[in-house]
């Protein structure tokens, strides 16, 4: 534990944060009713603690014991009360006061109020950043069209107060502009603003607004500052009353932003996005300085469409990162990105520009005898492409990455649909960068809003959860004004996959909308089936065929107890149906990059001996999947090659497979609580992680010594992405065209049903305890696991029942499996 964020409670004393007990370096206490001897065994305490901020407010000071100055770690500070419902905090500080410094002396009367609203509804992370400000003593205007390289600043706060008090130039022809004078800056005062609910400082604004008016005449000037939500309420509140607001990317059109607060309608969002329009409207007829500073992403779409502020843009460059604080109205980055709106709704058609050029250049044939394209023709047909759309020749600057990419048979050359989907997906993340949605689509048409009530569902249980997401069956009850999207009136039931927008993993709703429509392409029993999407406030609903046999995670348990004999012959049958699925996407020039257990389903619950299998999650991975260090995909199935280059081949997913055919043998298929990690999960980081999995050898000794199928699986987990199959070859692997059938080793059988059923077990305990909504048998729920794991962990072998009892008097059984099938 780092940082205890405990101001505004009811604490009168603490125990003692001396090196031996804790390791804290950030300890906020402000309106705590702390005893004093309490304080005063706190301070006495800091320099034998790794505590560099103490946050105490001026009430909680008064104790004439305290050492008179107090130490460099303590921040003192008013608390500025505030009426009305919302969780607002406010505290007001000298910035000499957010830690103490011998070299310059405090002011009584400081001229300048920085209101510094935090992004989340933690500690504000502007106090190391406005402390550096004042320790460095001088400010100096940014140079227009100016750089900054910020790699050799490694701490965050010094890289902001380099963005704020000076920048170096860029080489340049021309010559340089006149040298500013630096302006010394005094001490000032802070006002610390947190909104612990989250409501983008919306709740009680008139209140907070009325706290704002009230220490307004007390400076000569006031400055609002804010990042994201943060940046959100500093041009909701700061546009009324302060002489200046600087936002980093705020979400300003909140209808179209992928991180909003929650309302009951979109108008409540429209309303919200118009309160600060108006306020910028406002202070720009105030004469107020309004400035934001945005990356070349969704963020720009919310600074365009604001009154006409001073907007500076962030833009990302290979292979090192710069800050341009470029003062402009950022019309430029629009070139080129109307015309894409236009191309990207008709690339698949036979008609397309890509289509039409691609038969063009196309000369050579693939394994099939089909027209393909080699790199040079690739690059020639590009030209042509960019000179046709009159785009930058920037577009398609790593385009010798985007071929290797997609070409899916690795014979060298795309086909149509890979050369097809090739420039789609560059002209899309190139569309991206400009930010806002495309001209011509109305993603409201595409992804209506429809709560699961409108729609007809009513959701029975939860089926499953995931990074991306989590799955519930739903039944559809019968509505004059609906039409049934099933094919059969008599099918009720649906999966249906929920996915939160608040969460930053989860894709934009243009992704949503393009991922959906490629979704339903598809048509193969081993890939899932979708019919229909929808969005309210807080979700993107998707629709799909439900598969009752439960996730691989839960697989072994299943067939055990169905007195299925998991031979290698039965273990042949389900990895071929993985292949067999996984050619058919690639075929389709599309990869899954999130190939894990949890992701492959089996498709009825009645029949174990002959499972058939369905990948789920194939067509949202790109959009939703958690980007670990900038890469999609979860740690432990990442392959080598994605770790270095960013970036996703087709032969990634024959190494994510090859993980999952080798951990559901040998029984670490990972658990939801880290008692099992897979065999490339055993380190402490994600560079820990992205070595182990860069070097280390499988765990041999814990696979069945299964000839054939251990040198398949070797080949696919090999560490050079080059040296494995690709899926269609794989099919043809002297496995899957053996007829061994050897029997699962004990150890390993064991091993597998234990930890299969512990999963269940979880499973269906969640599923009961929700339906149930019993919020002190899900408080309980916890312990009862931990039992359970810790009785798995000490009997790996007990065929028995033990029945445990919750509190509220409900029964339930707990089977824990071992290899005597009584």
């Amino acid at each position: 534990l780092e940082w205890l964020l405990a101001y505004e409670n009811q604490l009168e004393e603490l125990p003692p944060f001396g090196p031996r007990n804790w390791r804290l370096t950030r300890l906020l206490l402000e309106s705590n009713p702390l005893r004093p001897v309490a304080v005063q065994s706190l301070v006495s305490d800091l320099s034998r603690s790794y505590i560099k901020t103490l946050g105490l407010d001026s009430n909680q000071v008064a104790v004439p014991e305290l050492p008179d100055p107090l130490p460099a770690a303590v921040s003192v500070g008013t608390v500025i009360p505030i009426s009305g419902q919302s969780q607002l905090s406010l505290k007001l500080t000298k910035a000499s006061r957010l830690r103490r410094s011998t070299d310059r002396a405090e002011s009584d009367h400081p001229e300048l109020l920085i209101v510094a609203f935090a992004a989340s509804q933690g500690e504000p992370e502007w106090l190391g950043f406005l402390r550096r400000l004042y320790e460095v003593g001088e400010v100096k205007p940014c140079c227009h069209r100016s750089s900054l390289d910020f790699a050799e600043e490694a701490d965050f706060d010094a890289r902001m107060a380099r963005l704020w008090t000076h920048c170096t130039q860029e080489a340049s022809t021309e010559a340089p502009p006149e040298e500013t004078p630096a302006l010394p800056l005094g001490d000032f005062d802070v006002l610390t603003v947190v909104d612990h609910r989250m409501r983008w400082y919306a709740e009680d604004r008139g209140a907070l607004q009325q706290v704002l008016k009230t220490l307004r005449p007390k400076y000569q000037k006031m400055m609002c500052v804010g990042a994201s939500m943060g940046g959100f309420g500093a041009l909701l509140h700061g546009g009324l009353v302060a002489d200046a607001v600087v936002a980093f990317n705020p979400q300003a059109t909140l209808t179209e932003a992928l991180l909003r607060p929650p309302a009951e309608t979109p108008q409540e969002l429209e309303d919200l996005s118009n309160a600060v329009m108006e306020s910028v409207r406002v202070a720009l007829a105030r004469k107020a300085q309004m400035i934001v500073h945005c990356a070349a992403d969704e963020h720009l779409m919310h600074v365009r469409g604001s009154p006409r502020t001073r907007g500076a843009c962030g833009v990302e460059l290979r292979p090192g990162y710069r800050l341009f604080g470029v003062t402009s109205e950022c019309e430029e980055l629009e070139n080129g990105y109307k015309a894409l709106d236009a191309f990207l709704k008709h690339t698949g058609s036979t008609k397309s520009n890509t289509r039409v050029l691609f038969r063009k250049y196309a000369t050579g044939r693939d394994h099939e005898g089909k027209p393909a394209l080699t790199l040079p023709q690739a690059r020639q047909m590009i030209a042509a492409l960019v000179q046709k759309l009159e785009l930058p020749d920037s577009f398609f600057y790593d385009l010798d990455l985007q071929f290797s990419q997609f070409d899916f048979d690795g014979d060298g050359s795309l086909n149509a649909e890979e050369t097809s989907c090739m420039v789609k997906s560059v002209l899309k993340e190139r569309r991206s960068s400009a930010g806002g949605k495309p001209e011509d689509v109305d993603v409201d048409l595409l992804v209506p809003y429809r709560t699961l009530q409108d729609g007809g569902y009513v959701v029975v249980r939860e089926l499953g959860r995931g990074g991306q997401g989590v799955m519930y069956l739903g039944k559809k009850e019968p509505q004059s004004n609906w039409l049934v999207c099933r094919q059969s009136d008599d099918d009720t039931e649906y999966c249906i996959k929920f996915y939160y927008k608040k969460d930053s993993n989860a894709g934009s709703i243009h992704e949503v909308v393009d991922e959906f429509s490629r979704m339903k392409e598809f048509d193969n029993e081993h890939v899932a089936r979708t019919y229909e999407t929808f969005q309210d406030q807080d979700f993107y609903y998707l629709v799909n065929e439900p598969y009752f046999g439960g996730d691989w995670t839960k697989l072994a348990c299943k067939a055990y107890e169905s007195n299925v004999h998991m031979t290698e012959d039965w273990w042949r049958h389900l990895y071929y149906q993985c292949v067999e699925g996984l050619d058919y996407l690639h075929k389709k020039a599309q990869m899954h990059c999130d190939i894990k257990e949890p992701n492959l389903m089996i498709k009825f619950a009645h029949d174990f001996r002959r499972p058939q299998v369905v990948y789920i999650d194939f067509g949202l991975s790109q959009a939703f999947a958690r980007k670990v260090e900038n890469i999609t995909g979860t740690p432990g199935y990442i392959p080598p090659e994605t770790w270095d280059e960013k970036a996703w081949y087709p032969n990634g997913d024959i190494f994510s497979l090859g993980v999952v055919f080798f951990q559901m043998l040998s029984g670490r298929v990972p658990s939801d609580d880290g008692s099992v990690r897979g065999i490339f999960q055993e380190a402490n980081d994600f560079s820990q992680l992205a070595m182990l999995t860069k070097t280390a050898p499988p765990p041999w000794q814990i696979f069945p010594r299964w000839g054939q199928l251990q040198q398949m699986v070797a080949k696919m987990l090999d560490k050079r992405k080059e040296n494995r199959p690709r899926a269609a070859a794989l099919l043809h692997d002297p496995w899957f065209s053996s007829t061994s059938s050897s029997a699962l080793p004990a150890e390993n059988l064991s091993q597998i049903v234990r930890k299969s059923k512990e999963a269940l077990c979880r499973s269906e305990l969640v599923n009961e305890m929700c339906e149930r909504c019993n919020l002190q048998e899900l408080r309980s729920m916890q312990a009862r696991l931990d039992q359970l794991r810790q009785f798995g962990q000490a009997a790996p072998a007990i065929p028995s029942v033990s029945t445990a009892k919750c509190r509220g008097g409900w029964d339930f059984g707990v089977l824990l499996l071992g290899v005597d099938r009584r």
